[in-house]
């Protein structure tokens, strides 16, 4: 049967055994990191379980926000002195601007529809301090289009299959304790995230990666906005 609850409220116990931070990804976010100036704090939207922002050894203060009240307790023992929020990341508003504001790991692909991202890009515009920076990454459709192939597949005793359920539009099928969970994702093409944006960014830059998981030159692309 179907679990119809916040889906990663129901992942939240395997989560960190069945999706680790790929290494890959976590090193392309330290080079880019490298060439800015340390940030003294920092908003990580989307933040899950807290994996992938402990990877990126961050100073100052850091500020998770997740939809998911079962993931921020996972967040909550990684950085029990960091400060975290339940909220939907594209309406969430905080009384402060960050130097850097972070959703990595593909989390904008769960924004479904153009007019969520344009809410979430306008959002993180509010919150970021003058001279900040907003990184993101995103999947590309030929990641999701080789996963699809590949699936039905195994993790850990986990069961995943991914489905084409529109145009751009997947689904993952989690089957887990009995459980069958559904996750949707939306995959925007390259210039149409680049579109969305420099609608609301002066300066966007994109970078896409190796992505070491699907051996594909541009399976993922990471953005860099200010």
């Amino acid at each position: 049967m179907k679990n119809k609850k916040i889906p990663y409220d129901c992942l939240a116990k395997k989560y960190n055994s069945l999706w680790l931070p790929d290494n890959y990804l976590v090193k392309e976010y330290k080079k880019i990191l490298k060439k800015i100036k340390s940030p003294q704090n920092t908003l990580d939207y989307g933040c899950g379980t807290g994996s992938f922002s402990k990877k990126l050894n961050l100073p100052g203060e850091i500020i998770g926000v997740d939809i998911s009240k079962e993931m921020l307790k996972k967040y909550c023992l990684k950085f029990p002195e960091k400060t975290y929020i339940l909220g939907d990341m594209r309406k969430v508003k905080l009384k402060q601007s960050f130097d850097l504001i972070i959703c990595t790991d593909d989390t904008v692909n769960h924004l479904l529809k153009d007019s969520q991202w344009i809410q979430f890009l306008k959002n993180v515009k509010e919150h970021l301090a003058p001279n900040g920076y907003f990184l993101f990454d995103a999947h590309t459709l030929k990641k999701m289009e080789l996963l699809k192939q590949r699936s039905p597949f195994k993790i850990k005793n986990s069961l995943i299959e991914i489905k084409k359920i529109g145009e751009r539009q997947y689904s993952w099928l989690i089957k887990s304790d009995n459980n069958l969970i559904e996750v949707s994702q939306y995959i925007p093409s390259n210039e149409k995230i680049l579109r969305l944006t420099q609608a609301v960014f002066s300066k966007v830059e994109d970078k896409p990666i190796f992505d070491e998981e699907s051996k594909l030159n541009k399976g993922r692309i990471i953005y860099i906005c200010s």
